[in-house]
């Protein structure tokens, strides 16, 4: 698809976040034939994205970052927690080496694990954590 100094064949297609996997999904797989809710899940991501003609899948890996204690309040799609400038956990250096940065060897990759050997062939693995770079940037700084 794409190597560093060729032009691209093609835009690669791809969905980060939706709302409707079940539904689109769901009624093609046999819950029961399913280990768990989690292999049900990872079945269901992998059967709505080649449905619907994605190039890749994305998978979350829960490497979580200390951040400060949110603020909640409520929206018309319920209670939402931020976090408001000021509210930061590195203010200097001496913060910057206190802080306890995520252990990348202690996260759960055990989903890609599973997920590899039912990745169709050709696809990718997005990992996604929560937040990206910009977002967990700002909730400790």
């Amino acid at each position: 698809m794409f190597k560093r100094g060729e032009k691209a064949d093609r835009v690669p297609f791809f969905e980060l976040f939706s709302e409707l996997e079940e539904q689109i999904a769901g009624p093609f797989l046999d819950k029961k034939s399913c280990k768990d809710e989690v292999d049900y899940k990872l079945k269901r991501n992998i059967l709505y994205q080649t449905k619907l003609g994605y190039d890749h899948l994305y998978l979350r890996v829960d490497l979580l970052f200390p951040v400060p204690a949110g603020h909640a309040g409520d929206t018309t799609e319920g209670e939402r927690s931020y976090v408001q400038g000021g509210d930061s956990l590195i203010n200097s250096e001496e913060d910057f080496e206190k802080y306890k940065w995520p252990d990348y060897e202690k996260a759960n990759w055990k989903p890609f694990e599973i997920f590899k050997p039912m990745i169709p062939e050709g696809m990718k693995i997005i990992p996604m954590g929560p937040g990206g770079v910009l977002e967990n940037v700002m909730w400790i700084m």
